[in-house]
């Protein structure tokens, strides 16, 4: 106990400035009997000695004095940056190699501790109070220890140096590895906006986290590359809405509006923004319903409107754009969208009386064939695949629009039938407005319905369909010449009784003379005065 309260006199006497001697010598040995519990060189020793003077002394009693806490007051009455250094690097306590860095100032001195001690805290604390660049530039290459050397690069020092570098150095690949070794947010955000160099300032600008610095850059850069790079990182929802609506680039806006997933956000820009291409990237990642039907319907752009039909799910909604949009490519491609179940497809069928060649009553026709029970008992999972594709040509008054259309029918990603239409553009015309191609869904319900699963009872099923195309497809494959006879005489549409009539099979001569003479559409009394000749001629 005697020796643990004379050890602590010894301290306080350290820490309270009365710790000096006539010489190094004694005041080593008045150290060592007080330490040892000599009490008469302890009271020598606080009566005798004041501000101490040995510098050298200090640092040996630093490095070498069992006490710790003798050691690190020792350590605090130094000032010679040169012995600091030497404790630093030397001392075997981890606490007075701090304390001696925490006094240093001399910058080459603190440059070489970051680069030679071995004790990692000690290296970093070093690097951690240099503001010289010359040692910072020194360190950062020279240092082993990567912590260090990042360290130094960081130091804001370093960073406004190399800030500069990226602004004014004729060399742009100077100027790229400078932007490399940056850290500092304002500076990047500085450079991305100065920079004269495009690559200079993206380079920047992908370094940036500071989100509301990105926001900035990308709503006021003037170079839209920048801009796009400032977007690219920025991950607020807020501050992206901000840049969709503010950038004064549409590659900017675009690409922020690519990234939000705010529905008011979207509709606003799919609405509002001037460029078409912005609005439908926008209409692209917009969900709401009422504002895609609204912008189907509403925008002045053809490729927007297809674009938010093409996102609309509601059946309901799907059913309003396709009877009501003006542009008959939207409504054909809401019709397309439609469910086959959706009760609208009857009234977007056109006038089942007759058969029809319209593109999207065709899509609507096919989309109720195939809802057919005897279609569904042998196709259980039939999908129907319609696309609609604008083609154009060329005259010398101007560009004359059409359409290419295909259907196809699938079933588990297996083709069943495919069929291809487009617009019969003439020769010469000095007429410019659209011209549709003309579709037969019928054809391709033939073509379906000719595949040996059908039997004769399907067929005859289907020959009584409400749909004229399905009776019409039915008729090709039908062999009873009862029921051929019946459908050439009574279906109500022209068409249908004009494709049984060419059927091969009908051969009731009775039959086909009174079509002839009595059917009211002159292409089915033809086609059975057609019919009669060879049949006539075969009997005599």
């Amino acid at each position: 106990m005697k020796r643990t309260a004379l050890v602590s006199v010894c301290c306080a006497l350290l820490f309270t400035n009365i710790l000096v001697a006539a010489n190094a010598k004694d005041l080593e040995g008045l150290i060592g009997k007080c330490a040892n519990g000599d009490q008469k060189a302890c009271r020598k020793l606080e009566t005798a000695l004041k501000n101490p003077t040995d510098r050298a002394l200090l640092a040996k009693i630093a490095v070498e004095d069992k006490d710790p806490l003798i050691r690190r007051a020792a350590v605090e009455k130094l000032t010679d940056q040169t012995l600091l250094a030497k404790i630093a690097i030397e001392a075997k306590d981890a606490d007075v190699r701090r304390a001696a860095v925490e006094k240093l100032t001399d910058q080459t001195l603190l440059a070489k501790i970051a680069v030679e001690a071995k004790d990692a805290d000690v290296r970093r604390a070093a690097v951690g109070k240099l503001t010289d660049r010359a040692a910072l530039e020194q360190v950062a290459v020279e240092a082993e220890d990567s912590e260090v050397r990042r360290a130094a690069l960081e130091n804001p020092t370093v960073q406004a140096w190399l800030g500069k570098i990226a602004v004014e150095d004729k060399d742009p690949n100077v100027r790229l590895a400078a932007v490399a070794k940056l850290t500092d947010q304002a500076l990047l955000a500085k450079i991305a906006v100065e920079a004269k160099n495009s690559d200079v300032g993206r380079a920047a600008v992908e370094k940036l986290t500071d989100q509301v610095l990105l926001a900035k850059i990308a709503v006021e850069d003037e170079d839209p590359n920048v801009g796009e790079a400032a977007v690219k990182n920025l991950t607020d929802q807020a501050l992206l809405a901000k840049v969709a609506t503010e950038a004064k680039d549409p590659l900017v806006r675009s690409t922020a509006a690519a990234k939000l997933t705010d529905q008011a956000a979207l509709a606003k820009v799919a609405v509002e923004d001037s460029s078409e291409y912005v609005r439908q990237v926008a209409v692209e990642k917009l969900t709401d319903q009422a504002a895609l039907a609204k912008i189907a319907v509403e925008d002045e752009a053809p490729d927007v409107r297809q674009a938010a039909v093409r996102k609309l799910a509601d059946q309901a909604l799907l059913a309003k754009v396709a009877e009501k949009a003006e542009d008959r490519s939207v409504r054909v491609t809401a019709i397309a969208a439609m469910d086959g179940t959706n009760p609208a497809l009857r009234r977007l069928a056109g006038d089942l009386s007759a058969l029809t060649t319209d593109a999207g009553e065709s899509i609507a026709r096919i989309k109720l064939a195939i809802q057919e029970p005897r279609i569904r008992d042998r196709f259980p999972r039939i999908a129907f695949t319609p696309r609609v594709d604008p083609t154009s040509q060329a005259y010398t008054g101007g560009i004359k629009e059409g359409e290419s259309v295909t259907f196809v029918l699938s079933q588990a990603g297996e083709t069943l039938v495919e069929e291809n239409w487009s617009t019969d553009f003439p020769y010469l015309t000095t007429r410019l407005g659209f011209l549709p191609a003309a579709v037969h869904g019928g054809d391709l319900l033939a073509e379906l319905l000719h595949r040996a699963v059908f039997t004769q009872d399907d067929l005859a099923e289907l020959a009584s369909s409400e749909i004229p195309d399905v009776r019409y497809a039915a008729v090709g494959s039908l062999t009873d010449q009862a029921l051929l006879a019946k459908v050439a005489v009574e279906d109500k549409s022209a068409g249908v009784r004009l494709a049984a009539v060419r059927d091969p099979n009908l051969t009731d001569q009775a039959l086909l003379a009174k079509v002839a003479v009595e059917d009211k559409d002159m292409l089915v009394r033809l086609a059975a005065e057609q019919r009669l000749a060879p049949l006539r001629n075969n009997t005599k």
